[in-house]
């Protein structure tokens, strides 16, 4: 478990190859690996074969203001196996290390975004599809529409979240998670 600051070389280089490959233009930085101490830190989770980086997740809080509202929501992101590592639950393994992290954390509510091929592991881990939601992010805002939102709630407060989620249409950000 590293802060994004922390990861080191090595593993920031193959974090970063696997996301350009995967999500190709969700980060358009020329960076490998900018090391930025951040105002809402990401923790990254890696899973090690000796050198060579397995699986990966990161999660990170952000405080998600709506209609005078303010919600601690974790964000659960950038969960990859490398193709060569699939099918031993690998995957899974650290998702579910960043889900118990993310539940231990203090926030109200958790959320990700998955596809169709691996919603199935995130409903293992406890997580709860939100057929409704309509999340927004960046500006002009864009609603993001091309995976399942999937969430997890905490506390009272976070069950209020997840019915705002429900019934209206929620920005978190300039980026997703």
């Amino acid at each position: 478990m590293y802060s994004r600051h922390e990861v080191p070389e090595e593993i920031a280089g193959q974090i970063r190859s696997y996301m350009r490959m995967q999500w190709p233009g969700v980060n358009n930085s020329t960076m490998i690996w900018p090391r930025l101490v951040e105002a809402e830190p990401a923790v990254h989770f890696v899973l090690m074969d000796s050198e060579l980086l397995v699986a990966h997740a990161s999660a990170r809080i952000r405080l998600v203001k709506h209609n005078g509202a303010a919600y601690r929501v974790a964000g659960l992101s950038a969960v990859f196996a490398y193709p060569d590592y699939r099918g031993r639950g690998c995957g899974e393994q650290i998702a579910r290390v960043a889900t118990e992290h993310i539940r231990s954390s203090g926030a109200d509510c958790a959320m990700l975004f998955c596809g169709d091929r691996v919603k199935s592991m995130y409903l293992r881990l406890g997580w709860r599809q939100v057929e409704s939601a309509r999340i927004a992010y960046g500006e002009p805002a864009t609603i993001k529409t091309d995976n399942h939102v999937l969430m997890l709630v905490f506390s009272e407060r976070g069950a209020q979240a997840q019915h705002v989620v429900e019934s209206d249409v929620v920005h978190v950000g300039m980026s997703t998670w």
